[in-house]
C-alpha cells in the first residue's frame, strides 16, 4: 500500500456535495440524498462493521441528509439524539478534512472515537493502481489531525474540489 496525501486521492475522486442549508456545510450523499452509503449510523456502535439499511426505516435527519437504519430501535435511537450519530465532517474523509480538502470517504472505513463518542470516515480506494486508505493516517496521530479537521471545519477553510474534466 502507498501514502498518498489526501489531496492527491481528492484528484482521483471528486465529490457529489449538497450543501447543508441549516448550517451551510457540505454534505456526502447519493443522488437520492442518503448519507454513509445507505449503512445504518447506529450500527457503528453496535458491532464490528456497520449494516446495511433499509430505505422504509429512513429518517430525514437535521442536517439535511437521509439515513437508513437497520431496525426500528437502531431509527428511534438516532432520532433521540441526532447529533451522537451523525458523521463528522458531512460524511467526507476526516484526514482529508485535516488538509483542509474536501473529498469522499468509504462509509465502511471508519473510526468511532472513544473521546468524543464521534463517527469518523475515510477515503479508501484505489487510485492510479494504488489501494489508498487514510484511515492509519489519522490513527497515526489522531489528535494533531482532529485538532486541524476540527479548526477547518469550523472556519470553513476546506477546498471543494471542482468536477472531473470528463463531467465539465
Amino acid at each position: 500500500m502507498e501514502a498518498v496525501s489526501a489531496g492527491a486521492a481528492a484528484a482521483a475522486a471528486p465529490p457529489a456535495a449538497k450543501a447543508n442549508a441549516a448550517a451551510a456545510k457540505p454534505l456526502l450523499l447519493s443522488d437520492a440524498g442518503v448519507a454513509l452509503g445507505g449503512l445504518d449510523p447506529v450500527s457503528y456502535r453496535r458491532g464490528d462493521a456497520p449494516a446495511q439499511g433499509d430505505a422504509g426505516l429512513a429518517v430525514a435527519a437535521a442536517n439535511g441528509a437521509t439515513y437508513h437504519f437497520a431496525t426500528e430501535e437502531n431509527k428511534q435511537t438516532f432520532e433521540a439524539d441526532q447529533e451522537k450519530y451523525i458523521p463528522m465532517f458531512g460524511g467526507y474523509c476526516a484526514t482529508a478534512m485535516s488538509e483542509g480538502k474536501v473529498f469522499p470517504a468509504n462509509p465502511e472505513s471508519f473510526h468511532v472515537d472513544p473521546e468524543d463518542d464521534k463517527l469518523y470516515v475515510f477515503f479508501r480506494g484505489e487510485v492510479e493502481g494504488n489501494l489508498i486508505e487514510t484511515l492509519p493516517r489519522w490513527m497515526a496521530n489522531k489528535a494533531e489531525f482532529k485538532k486541524l479537521a476540527m479548526k477547518n471545519w469550523a472556519e470553513d477553510a476546506y477546498d471543494m474540489p471542482s468536477p472531473r474534466e470528463e463531467e465539465a
